[in-house]
């Protein structure tokens, strides 16, 4: 079995570590040329149901004569890369990326391969031994030595506390749930503002939990002017190719459509100056443009300002699906909460944030960790 942790390479006798994978990647890639064959490529990006050792020892040995030319690793042994090699006639080269956050497992696969029934063998076992449910797992853009990826940040499950949202909160809740998912959604935009400690990221991740069989990436807001680059758009076709897809009741495998989080979006939202004119026009593109419905692409952003004057083309029917402002609790509700958590009466005399109702109910601001732990929110 191979053991990354264990297994070190000879610096010294092999030399750097991505001359060898470029030696061997190349050596493959033209010796199927030359020899007039086509070669032949799969990837994807998924979550193994087996123990990670045991399903790269099995992916290694679907190899026909595999040598494993080395194991690369990196980001304190988060991520490990292993290049296998047909060590007899050189038609077939794998490369396997283990990457770990938290308690969550991700394999990618890259195969380049003259053996039609290599690429076949290999497919097969990534369709009985990896799991390609993305259904409320969240992804971000991030680099690694091959380029731009989406790493799996894991899942979201989180029912919405009802009692704490106003009926007009709930009922803009429910709308942006039952467009977003939709086939075809009445906009693709929806943007969540009020001020901090009303429960927005409490709402936004019940909402992933809602939205069926999509794609959910946290895009931050810096990278927004750069989301139609073609370095991004390579990467979200791609991903949705490898394993954007999902099986309905009747059998038909449908599309899975790209869910963008945008928080602290102020700048993306606000009318068009010479600072951020791009972001605009980024945003605008993919939300009633070509990409976006090549995409299919839902966007919700948030901002903690109280009132904000929105860019009006961001605002145009068809575009945006709902504005949901999330306000500070009238006393009186705020009162029913704190009643509901602690059993206990207590009076609040104005409007009050919901982080601050937690707080009194779990001991005052001293105490506002625990309060978190229990909500889940941040804003």
């Amino acid at each position: 079995m191979i053991d990354p942790y264990t297994f070190r390479v000879d610096y010294n006798q092999i030399g750097n570590s991505e001359d060898i994978e470029d030696w061997y990647y190349t050596y493959v890639a033209q010796k199927i040329i030359s020899e007039g064959r086509v070669p032949i490529k799969f990837t994807i990006k998924s979550n193994p149901k087996k123990e990670v050792n045991l399903t790269i020892k099995e992916l290694t040995e679907l190899v026909p004569n595999h040598k494993v030319a080395y194991i690369y690793k990196e980001g304190f042994e988060k991520q490990v890369y292993y290049f296998i090699v047909d060590d007899k006639d050189y038609t077939s080269y794998l490369e396997l990326g283990h990457f770990k956050e938290d308690k969550l497992d991700t394999i990618s696969i890259k195969l380049t391969t003259a053996k039609h029934d290599t690429a076949v063998a290999i497919e097969n076992y990534v369709h009985e031994n990896f799991s390609k449910n993305v259904e409320n797992s969240v992804y971000v853009i991030s680099q690694n030595q091959s380029g731009l990826t989406l790493q799996n940040l894991g899942s979201v499950v989180c029912p919405l506390q009802r009692e704490n949202y106003s009926e007009e909160v709930l009922s803009d809740f429910d709308y942006v749930v039952d467009h977003f998912n939709r086939k075809e959604p009445y906009g693709r935009l929806a943007i969540f503002n009020g001020p901090p400690g009303t429960g927005k990221t409490w709402m936004l991740r019940s909402i992933i939990s809602k939205i069926k069989n999509c794609i959910i990436v946290l895009l931050p807001s810096r990278l927004v002017s750069e989301i139609d680059s073609p370095q991004i758009i390579t990467l979200l076709s791609e991903e949705k190719s490898d394993f954007g897809n999902f099986t309905v009741p009747s059998g038909d495998v449908k599309s899975a459509p790209i869910l963008f989080i945008i928080e602290d979006a102020d700048s993306c939202l606000v009318p068009r100056e010479s600072d951020n004119i791009l972001t605009i026009s980024s945003l605008l593109n993919y939300t009633d443009g070509i990409l976006g419905s090549m995409l299919d692409l839902r966007i919700i952003a948030t901002t903690n300002a109280e009132k904000l004057e929105f860019d009006s083309a961001l605002t145009r029917p068809g575009r945006l699906c709902k504005h949901v402002y999330v306000g500070m609790l009238p006393a009186v509700h705020a009162s029913e909460i704190y009643k509901r958590l602690t059993g206990k009466e207590k009076e609040y005399k104005e409007p009050v944030a919901l982080a601050q109702v937690y707080a009194d109910a779990n001991g005052g601001f001293e105490e506002l960790k625990s309060a978190k732990d229990i909500i889940g929110f941040g804003s």
